[in-house]
């Protein structure tokens, strides 16, 4: 009998402890719920800066997100937010709700909503909360990526500022959501 690489093996078993992460959490998820039980990094466009969000499930329902953005300059690695949220089916509006607070003091309830294969996050204007200040438009790529872009309102339409490709990271021994 031929023997399975152990690498190989552990990739498959991380696979699928992927999918039952995202099987617990409803439907209306939509490709949202695969990114539960994996860390992700995404580089900005000036090349220094890296944000780093792991998702998880958690009690069966729910996606909850932690992450870091930091820095390099002159070779240090500089930590400038950490931050958490949940996400939740919010049925009787037909939306993904979540809180999202962070290592700056900052607290927020706001939704996300699919447009096609897009999942739409509009961000309202603080001062006017009408309107909407930006919005993240997270695309999946494939299995081991996906894409967010930052929009600001610009007319009838979206003036793109920036967009991150998000790639999965390899997992941590000891690491869970990683």
């Amino acid at each position: 009998m031929r023997r399975v690489r152990r690498p190989l093996l552990v990739a498959a078993l991380l696979a699928a402890a992927t999918a039952a992460y995202a099987q617990s959490l409803p439907a209306e998820f939509g490709w949202f719920a695969t990114l539960a039980g994996s860390c992700w990094t995404g580089k900005f466009p000036d090349g220094a800066t890296e944000h780093t969000p792991r998702y998880t499930t958690q009690f069966g329902r729910l996606l909850r997100g932690t992450a870091t953005l930091a820095a390099t300059k002159d070779g240090r690695r500089e930590v400038r937010f950490e931050g958490d949220s949940v996400f939740a089916w919010d049925g009787s509006a037909m939306r993904i709700a979540y809180t999202i607070w962070g290592s700056d003091g900052s607290l927020r309830t706001l939704a996300a909503h699919y447009d096609g294969d897009e999942l739409v996050f509009p961000v309202p204007d603080r001062t006017r909360p009408a309107n909407v200040a930006f919005r993240s438009v997270w695309r999946r790529v494939d299995d081991a990526s996906f894409e967010v872009r930052r929009e600001r309102p610009h007319g009838d339409g979206w003036n793109r500022e920036r967009t991150v490709v998000y790639r999965k990271a390899p997992p941590v021994a000891g690491v869970p959501g990683n």
